[in-house]
């Protein structure tokens, strides 16, 4: 049988035990908790978001207080180049320490780009504890993610730019492409930074704007194609103000000019001065029926043509066309275009032929244009009359002085011009005795002409004593060769 002492003992045991127990389940947790002060680390973030223009003193974390030390480092062992942009400090005393994390600059996406030639919109760290009591240290894996900002606004390479399409370039030929002379220095992870192109037209010319002619079909990429055929001869470039615009709504712009290359698709313009482009399509001459050589004073100037266009081929001229056999008798000088009679018109009895003229370039083409050319037969003394008395009242004129002088000289003009309008037109370009006497051979010295001829003159014989006395000359002059007409035809 146990005693109470034993018994009493053996309770003693067992509240011992108890006890141990009790304090064991207690106090084992709590150890087990503490027993290294780096676990703190299991309430630190795993990743954090933060933007390019976030700067200097910008913290990203801060560690319970404990004893024990942090250190910074990088997973991805490139990206340790960016360790000068963070800043890991300790606060506090030797016993409890905590610790903040920081940067000392900007994660500008642009700047690395530019330094490193990376994008690089994630950065993984990793940040370790050691324990003063512990010697297994702890590590802790974050990643810091960066989104970018629109912090620049598009641009052009240059402000101003130029570039070339030929005039003959078929509808829907593309001129430009904006997009390879554009750029955006904003660095972009989701979706591309530039959103569209624009073009604006700025007048070229009278008229003349580049939206006539070209448009923009693909916007994200600013291709810019003919949609009308295009001129040199009417303009030879056009411009306009082209706009790039971002995701953010940020614009550049620059001037464009789009200079027109000249094709030779134009024939030979015939032209004299003061005409400057295309001039009227026809010319004429009087000559004497006796006349050998090269034609003088071709109305309205000397036959001359040169290339529509700029590539400015070499002309060369020919008679296309003419009455029969007029090769016998008239010739073209090919290079100069020298009209020369090389027999006189009166062997043929022609009193009047008109010639096709053709100016044609010297190319692959062979464009023409034909112009015609109307050649008079005069009979050659009256013809040299003419000339003669056209010098002599050119003098006369010149040499008049005074008011009385000057009306006496417009009314006798007058009478002249008169008398011309009685004659007819015996010439091309002529007036007053000498067509009248023209038209009359030319007629084949007809009675009704001669008699018109003679009251034209006697009409105005009352003005002066002088005009009444040349009149009189003149009439003499119409009635012998009359006279003489009829005899020779008996």
């Amino acid at each position: 049988m146990i005693s109470m002492v034993d018994l009493f003992e053996n309770l003693r045991e067992v509240n011992s035990l108890f006890i141990c127990l009790l304090v064991t389940s207690l106090v084992l947790p709590i150890i087990a908790k503490y027993e290294n002060p780096c676990n703190v680390a299991e309430t630190l973030p795993y990743n954090l978001t933060i933007t390019e223009i976030d700067g200097e003193g910008t913290e990203l974390l801060k560690t319970t207080p404990g004893d024990f030390v942090w250190t910074l480092d990088f997973l991805i062992e490139p990206q340790k180049v960016l360790l000068p942009f963070f800043n890991l400090t300790a606060y506090g005393n030797k016993i409890l320490v905590f610790y903040t994390l920081s940067l000392t600059r900007a994660l500008d996406l642009e700047y690395i780009k530019r330094t490193w030639n990376v994008e690089w919109k994630t950065v993984y760290i990793k940040l370790t504890c050691k324990s003063n009591m512990y010697t297994k240290p702890l590590t802790h894996n974050m990643m810091i993610n960066i989104l970018e900002k629109n912090e620049f606004s598009p641009r052009f390479h240059t402000s101003s730019f130029a570039v070339q399409v030929r005039e003959n370039a078929y509808i829907g030929t593309q001129v430009i492409r904006l997009s390879e002379w554009a750029t955006d220095e904003d660095v972009t992870f989701l979706e591309q930074e530039i959103k569209r192109f624009n073009v604006s037209s700025l007048e070229s010319g009278p008229g003349i704007y580049l939206n006539d002619y070209m448009h923009i079909t693909n916007y994200l990429m600013g291709t810019l194609v003919t949609k009308k055929k295009l001129d040199f001869e009417l303009f030879t470039s056009l411009r306009g103000i082209v706009v790039v615009q971002d995701n953010g709504g940020l614009k550049g712009k620059a001037n464009l000019t789009i200079d027109i290359l000249d094709d030779d698709d134009t024939p030979p313009v015939f032209l004299f001065p003061p005409c400057e482009g295309s001039c009227p399509a026809s010319y004429f001459v009087n000559v004497p029926d006796d006349h050998r050589g090269i034609i003088p004073n071709i109305e309205p100037g000397p036959i001359q043509a040169r290339d529509g266009d700029t590539t400015a081929n070499s002309i060369l001229y020919t008679i296309t066309k003419g009455p029969t056999g007029y090769a016998e008798f008239i010739s073209i000088d090919f290079k100069n275009a020298e009209v020369m009679v090389i027999k006189p018109l009166k062997v043929f009895h022609l009193k009047s032929l008109t010639l096709n003229v053709q100016a044609e370039e010297v190319s692959s083409l062979n464009q023409h244009t034909t112009v015609t050319l109307q050649v008079n037969s005069m009979d050659a003394i009256l013809y040299r009359q003419k000339i003669d008395g056209a010098k002599e009242k050119n003098q006369n004129t010149g040499n008049e002085k005074g008011g009385s002088e000057s009306r006496g000289a417009g009314h006798k003009g007058g009478r002249v011009a008169g008398e011309g309008d009685r004659g007819g037109g015996g010439t091309v370009g002529g007036g007053g005795t000498g067509d009248l006497w023209g038209q009359y051979l030319m007629s084949g010295g007809d009675d009704d002409n001669q008699k018109d001829l003679t009251r034209a003159r006697m009409e105005n014989v009352g003005h002066s004593s002088k005009s009444w006395s040349l009149e009189v000359i003149l009439s003499l002059g119409v009635l012998s060769a009359l006279i003489w007409d009829q005899t020779y035809r008996l």
